[in-house]
């Protein structure tokens, strides 16, 4: 298939104004009155922390429910919100412009009930308020991945404008009032003020109940058009959630090969390439998964996330040299580069680059960058369990290994009998790449024990990382020559890959 690697030109765009960096300190006590809106469905057990967030920001709330049978509406009276009733039509702008329609201050900020405005925000937002820099504010966004080791997603989005301007929201999923800030060429100016939306960072039926939600008002857009290529994204983003793999890496497929000008190039274009190549990853379609990952690579050489992504796969192909060599080169890239579409949580980068090391038998250097990794999160390496630590322990004589990794992941980094626990109970499930990690940091960040190389090599083997296993195994009997289950491993790997002189 043939891909266009430059960014698709808009036709159109709006007037970009200054980034603002404000410290919301001393914020002003005066400022124009601001309308909060929200519509919200079933929503008791975020809507008060919500609002909690956002302080003495707002002048008045607005909440639109679009049907709640819980005690949605009771809870946003409660807060002195204004509350309007509005019937569901598949059509979030729909909903939002009803929201709008009934603010009455000078200025509009806009919120989802699983939204939260960081601590300082408010204060920020004040001095963006009375700073006369710009029409529309727009804030960073961000939720987290689903799953261990996943990246968060970053977005922006115009929060914060001017009331009676005749702005509107378009879109029936994932609605903006960006075609009418284009059209009447306002000034927008980027902030440091950050929501944190919390809507994705739930149990997996709700995550893929929201998918389902969202393919309702996607099929009905593509049932106007079956080719658009903007909805196209969307119903790819939301068959991944629900397992529908193969649609939808036909339609990522079709995005990336000529990528919709109305798409945004360092969200949601950068997610289709990163989304694929799990998909085929996944699958085990290596070849494709190459494929892609240099598509991606071509279009954005300079994004930290995505030379993590390569230093990964790479990882997950037992070809170290290479992992290695993107790692390095992440570490080189800006933070910055990530300020848009996805990014690692803090010592992602040093935890993948400490276990490449160790696997190479680069000890010292596995030492500094799990250190690293945990300076990153503000931790010190522990010889002391953590108060779950018997807990887990009762759990594993019991043989509940889900139940160890529950009590235990939360608590384990830098935690060294935390780790090894974690690590022997991940193995029990199967699960060997995380027995491996847990392995390896608790390695690196203390003296390995004798038996500790080959345990790993055994955890690495199950992976079918021959060339990895067999290393490890090797400085196994660096330490000790008569080690015979180290010799018995290798041989192992030698009649797996047919060398009958090794064996």
């Amino acid at each position: 298939m043939a891909y266009r690697t430059e960014r698709p030109k808009l036709k159109r765009t709006f007037l970009q104004g200054p980034d603002l960096t404000f410290d919301g300190k001393n914020p002003p006590r005066e400022y124009p009155p601001v309308s909060l809106c929200m519509i919200v469905k079933n929503e008791e057990e975020n809507l008060a922390n919500c609002i909690g967030s956002v302080g003495d920001f707002p002048a008045e709330i607005i909440v639109v429910d679009t049907g709640s049978t819980d005690r949605t509406v009771q809870i946003a009276e409660s807060l002195g919100a204004k509350v309007y009733h509005f019937r569901w039509i598949n059509d979030f702008a729909a909903a939002r412009n009803e929201s709008i329609r009934h603010a009455t201050g000078e200025w509009i900020f806009w919120m989802d009930a699983d939204d939260r405005l960081e601590p300082d925000g408010a204060a920020k937002l004040k001095q963006a308020g009375v700073s006369g820099k710009a029409d529309v504010y727009m804030c960073r966004g961000g939720s987290h991945g689903k799953g261990a080791g996943s990246a968060d997603a970053v977005v922006e989005h115009f929060r914060l404008f001017r009331n009676g301007l005749g702005l509107k929201f378009h879109g029936a999923l994932h609605e903006s009032i960006a075609p009418d800030v284009i059209d009447l060429g306002l000034v927008v100016a980027r902030t440091n003020v950050e929501v944190r939306h919390t809507g994705y960072s739930i149990e997996i039926d709700d995550y893929k109940a929201k998918a389902r939600r969202n393919m309702a008002i996607i099929n009905a857009e593509l049932q106007k058009n079956p080719d658009d290529l903007y909805w196209r994204y969307h119903r790819a983003a939301s068959l991944s959630i629900l397992g529908d793999t193969e649609q939808a890496a036909a339609d990522y497929e079709a995005v990336l090969a000529d990528p919709p000008p109305q798409l945004n190039w360092d969200i949601y274009v950068y997610q289709a390439h990163t989304g694929l190549l799990d998909i085929y990853n996944n699958a085990g379609k290596f070849d494709d998964a190459r494929r892609i990952l240099n598509l991606a690579l071509e279009r954005f050489p300079q994004r930290r996330h995505l030379a993590v992504v390569a230093g990964l796969f790479y990882f997950g192909q037992d070809e170290l040299d290479t992992a290695l060599e993107y790692l390095l080169r992440a570490q080189r890239l800006p933070r910055e580069s990530d300020m848009l579409g996805q990014a690692w949580s803090p010592g992602k980068l040093e935890s993948v680059l400490g276990q490449v090391y160790l696997l190479r038998g680069e000890y010292a250097l596995a030492r500094q960058a799990f250190m690293d990794m945990l300076a990153e999160n503000g931790n010190t390496p522990s010889r002391t369990p953590p108060a779950e630590y018997a807990a887990a322990e009762r759990l594993f004589a019991a043989g509940d290994f889900d139940g160890v990794c529950r009590v235990l992941d939360a608590v384990a980094m830098g935690n060294l009998p935390a780790l090894r626990l974690l690590a022997r109970a991940e193995n029990k499930r199967e699960r060997w790449h995380s027995a491996t990690a847990n392995l390896a940091q608790a390695m690196a960040l203390d003296e390995p024990r004798p038996d500790d190389w080959v345990t790993l090599a055994e955890y690495v083997l199950h992976t079918r990382h021959f060339d990895s296993a067999e290393r490890l195994c090797q400085l196994a009997l660096q330490a000790n020559p008569e080690n015979a289950q180290a010799m018995n491993l290798v041989g192992f790997i030698a009649f797996q890959q047919n060398d009958a002189e090794k064996a």
